[in-house]
């Protein structure tokens, strides 16, 4: 009946609407540029610190890329492999294979992408990287929620949280709320997925990130409009749709619009849901 706002957590980079995208990718490469300009001005005895910061841009770039251009995301990830190799920056090593992780598991290669995934996990581990080991517990959570082993996901899902809880990133704790009350949902457990879903739901005001806000009430309707409470579903994709207007986001906003639909129709209201759905 309902589309699911899965919340995919991109550490560092929380890209969002393709506006907001742009606007950081545009940044991240005004970055680059200086950077490699002012690289070029500085002492020798420097250049290590300058390429280390260079690989961390590069990881940044590559990652605002995902899901939206594979060609340019691989190519930012293979200039940061190339440049990790030549100066032996371990760190960097983990995230390439990071990138290339995930743009495989964006293509569907599921089986390359957890081979990298794997690799970028071992490596943040020997580093004791708690972000890293963090984002990667995550993403090897989606490829197995999209393959449907949803005990496996929910583990990696769980290993990811601890790790979001240890350091402290309330962005991250609440996307894996999210993530996890998916997983209850997909599994028949109602009542976890709700407690879960308002769990994300308050961080995200906390934090005032309204698109983290807008999915939690778009999951929440989910949940009750599976159960029935057809006017509390109402609300919640209402408030939703209110958000997504607010974002400008077309895809949230037509999402909402066909949730709101269905529910009139539920609710026996088909002229409604006919000026309500697109």
């Amino acid at each position: 009946m309902k589309s699911i706002a899965f919340l995919i957590s991109m550490l560092f980079i929380s890209s969002w609407g393709f506006a907001q995208e742009d606007s950081v990718i545009d940044s991240l490469q005004i970055q680059l540029k200086n950077h490699r300009a002012n690289k070029l001005k500085i002492d020798a005895a420097a250049t290590p610190l300058f390429d280390t910061t260079e690989a961390i841009i590069l990881f940044g770039i590559s990652k605002a890329y995902f899901g939206n251009d594979p060609i340019k995301a691989t190519a930012y990830a293979n200039q940061l492999l190339q440049l990790a190799n030549k100066i032996k920056y371990a760190q960097g090593l983990a995230n390439a294979n990071y990138c290339f992780g995930n743009i495989a598991m964006d293509k569907g290669d599921y089986l390359v992408s957890l081979t990298f995934l794997n690799k970028s996990l071992q490596k943040n581990k020997e580093l004791g990287n708690k972000t890293g080991l963090a984002a990667c517990y995550n993403s090897i959570g989606i490829i197995y929620w999209n393959q449907g082993n949803y005990t496996k996901a929910l583990e990696n899902y769980l290993a990811s949280l601890k790790m979001m809880e240890e350091i402290g990133n309330k962005y991250g704790i609440a996307v894996l709320y999210g993530n996890i009350g998916i997983i209850n949902v997909e599994q028949g457990n109602v009542e976890s997925a709700e407690k879960n879903y308002l769990s994300s739901l308050k961080i995200f005001e906390e934090i005032k990130s309204k698109q983290g806000i807008a999915s939690s009430y778009n999951n929440l309707g989910n949940v009750y409009a599976d159960e029935g409470k057809y006017e509390k579903a109402l609300q919640y994709y209402l408030n939703a749709l209110s958000l997504q207007k607010e974002m400008k986001n077309d895809d949230g906003i037509s999402i909402s619009y066909n949730n709101i639909g269905e529910i009139y129709i539920n609710l026996e209201k088909p002229d409604q849901a006919l000026r309500k759905s697109f």
